[in-house]
């Protein structure tokens, strides 16, 4: 089945929707993630579907519906991922496998913030 080239969203139309949603699936996906970085890959990730599947929406509402349901679906995603995989330490003793020269290295990623 093969669409109208001007059913689809236009970049502008994109664009649009970039400016007007992004905050509000920041906050989502935060509020959901409990991480900054995970968050914004969410949203990233939702933006990046928008412009490959440039959806018609019938509504601004379903627009919104649309980039939150996806946002929320990829939340739910992210937070089974995590709980299979975990987090790990930084197993402090994986320098020595490695020699001297990697303890310029390791010393850096110990001053990190946590």
């Amino acid at each position: 089945m093969e669409r109208n080239k001007d059913k689809y969203l236009s970049d502008s139309d994109i664009v649009r929707i970039v400016e007007t949603y992004s905050d509000m699936l920041l906050r989502i996906a935060l509020n959901r993630v409990k991480s900054v970085p995970a968050a914004e890959d969410i949203v990233q990730t939702v933006f990046e579907r928008l412009m490959r599947r440039r959806p018609v929406f019938e509504s601004r509402e379903h627009e919104k519906a649309w980039l939150i349901r996806t946002a929320v679906n990829l939340c739910l995603t992210d937070l089974r991922t995590e709980s299979r995989h975990g987090e790990l330490p930084l197993n402090e003793d994986i320098a020595q496998s490695y020699g001297e020269e990697s303890y310029e290295v390791l010393d850096a990623v110990q001053t990190l913030p946590t």
